[in-house]
C-alpha cells in the first residue's frame, strides 16, 4: 500500500506549457534570430531547460536557460493550476503524504 504521493509541477499540477513554449520561443527569437513554430519546440516539455537547449545544439545553454527563465516572466498570467487539482490534493491528503518536486529554478 502506498503511504506517499510525489508529484510534478509542470504539466501535472499547474498549466505552463503556452508559458513555457512562447518563452522559448521569444528566446531563441533573440539568441539565433530565427522565429521557431510552436510545434517545433513541443519535444521541450517534460524535460529540464538546459536538456532542451543541449537537443537544440546551442552551446551555451546556461546562458540560454538564464534568459528563458526572464522572458518566462512575461507569460505568468497564463500559467494556472490545472482544474479539479485543488480538490483532488485536499481529498488525497487525508491518506496519503503528500509532496511536491520540480526541476525548475
Amino acid at each position: 500500500m502506498y503511504k506517499n504521493i510525489v508529484f510534478d509541477v509542470d504539466g501535472t499540477l499547474i498549466n505552463t506549457e503556452y508559458a513555457v513554449l512562447h518563452s522559448l520561443q521569444d528566446t531563441l527569437k533573440v539568441l539565433l534570430n530565427k522565429i521557431y513554430k510552436i510545434e517545433e519546440l513541443e519535444f521541450v516539455l517534460g524535460i529540464t531547460g538546459e536538456a532542451a537547449i543541449k537537443q537544440m545544439g546551442i552551446t551555451n545553454a546556461t546562458e540560454t536557460v538564464v534568459l528563458w527563465n526572464k522572458k518566462l516572466n512575461n507569460y505568468k498570467n497564463s500559467v494556472c493550476v490545472f482544474d479539479g487539482i485543488k480538490d483532488l490534493l485536499q481529498k488525497l491528503s487525508t491518506d496519503y503524504k503528500l509532496g511536491i518536486v520540480t526541476s525548475k529554478t
